[in-house]
């Protein structure tokens, strides 16, 4: 299990590690809770609070945003993010799309909240 406390930065000259994109690639929900990996992705997202929005709950859901801003190093953890099948079905499912780098999620806490129960994933 990854500590919050000891990840520390998964960026080199703005660039994501090895270590980062496997954690990304390896994610399944065990390791965290998903607003633990959502406030890391955030956290190390180049171009800081301009590059992605996290929306407030509603319905049962939280909408969250990324835009690369042309950065390789952003399209580097949206490219693990997307082949992350578990991530994006069943944690952060991934809706839409827009040419020039805008990738648009949304975070089911119901779904999740209901794994949690069922102890399929820590929350």
């Amino acid at each position: 299990m990854i500590e919050k406390k000891h990840i520390g930065n998964f960026l080199r000259k703005g660039y994501p590690t090895k270590k980062y994109l496997q954690m990304i690639k390896d994610y399944d929900g065990n390791q965290m809770p998903i607003m633990d990996f959502v406030d890391i992705v955030c956290k190390n997202w180049n171009h800081g609070d301009i590059g992605y929005k996290l929306h407030k709950k509603h319905k049962g859901k939280r909408k969250f945003e990324l835009h690369t801003l042309g950065w390789s190093g952003n399209e580097e953890i949206i490219q693990k993010i997307i082949k992350n099948i578990y991530l994006t079905h069943f944690l952060m499912k991934y809706y839409k799309w827009e040419t020039g780098g805008h990738y648009y999620f949304e975070i089911r806490y119901i779904k999740l909240m209901q794994n949690c129960l069922f102890g399929q994933f820590r929350c």
